[in-house]
């Protein structure tokens, strides 16, 4: 969380800095989870009209919960029986908005 904290507060002055921590780290792995959800499209498995914001949903809701209380050092990193916990809701919340309707 670290990093993430020093790019926040210097990318007002360095701009530079926030756009290549972003287009390196969180857009790369939106671009990844969109490219399978690309391909789960064209295999009929998924009915997305926008794989990238449906990769990013996706992404922040793995995050749901975890993520702010990190980035404010508000609490101790969590469990794994936690993590687990609020990346099964997102899964289970992200198939039965995009499974494609019978």
């Amino acid at each position: 969380m670290s990093p993430r904290r020093t790019v926040i507060a210097i990318s007002d002055r360095m701009p530079e800095i926030g756009k290549e921590f972003y287009e390196t780290g969180p857009a790369e792995g939106v671009a990844r989870v969109r490219h399978y959800l690309e391909g789960q499209v064209a295999a009929g498995i998924l009915a997305i009209e926008d794989c990238e914001v449906a990769a990013a949903q996706f992404l922040d809701s793995c995050l749901a919960t975890i993520l702010k209380q990190l980035l404010f050092n508000a609490s101790e990193a969590p469990t794994d029986e936690r993590i687990h916990h609020v990346v099964g809701i997102a899964v289970r919340t992200f198939l039965a908005a995009y499974r494609p309707v019978a």
